[in-house]
């Protein structure tokens, strides 16, 4: 018996006795009209997103968008996958990912890993605007002492 009708062997008859089981060919000559196209034809197969048969939602839209990179900064798509580059260079877990939607975009953004390593990115940027400044710094000096020392030479 097909799995996807029902079972009548529960039923039971007005002695309190089960019914005897029908097959599927008694069903076809002596069922109602409803139950006998049952037999003959597939149901409608479960949609996977409402969990009901019929009434399909339209499949998301499971690809990368290209828009994706001027909204999220640090995206990158490489072979199939996105991923962090700031997370990749200053996160103790690298995000990577195959789903292809914003929620998950969002939530990697809003995680807590990811802003840790955004704060190790200002850090070391803040450090680096520092050096370089200081190198700078220190350049200049260099001239200006190499200027003097040719102008009394």
């Amino acid at each position: 018996m097909d799995r996807w009708l029902k079972r009548k062997s529960n039923v039971t008859s007005a002695e309190g006795e089960p019914a005897p089981k029908k097959t599927p060919q008694e069903k076809l000559t002596a069922g109602s009209s409803a139950e006998a196209s049952d037999v003959g034809s597939d149901p409608k197969p479960l949609d996977s997103h409402t969990g009901s048969a019929g009434n399909f939602m339209k499949p998301s839209k499971d690809k990368f968008q290209a828009n994706w990179l001027k909204i999220y900064p640090w995206l990158e798509h490489n072979n199939g996958e996105m991923n962090c580059s700031i997370c990749k260079m200053y996160g103790a877990v690298p995000f990577t990912s195959r789903c292809y939607k914003t929620s998950t975009l969002r939530r990697h953004s809003d995680g807590v890993s990811h802003t840790a390593a955004v704060k190790r990115k200002h850090k070391a940027d803040s450090a680096k605007n520092v050096m370089a400044k200081a190198i700078e710094e220190a350049q200049s000096q260099c001239d200006e002492e190499t200027k003097g020392l040719l102008k009394t030479a």
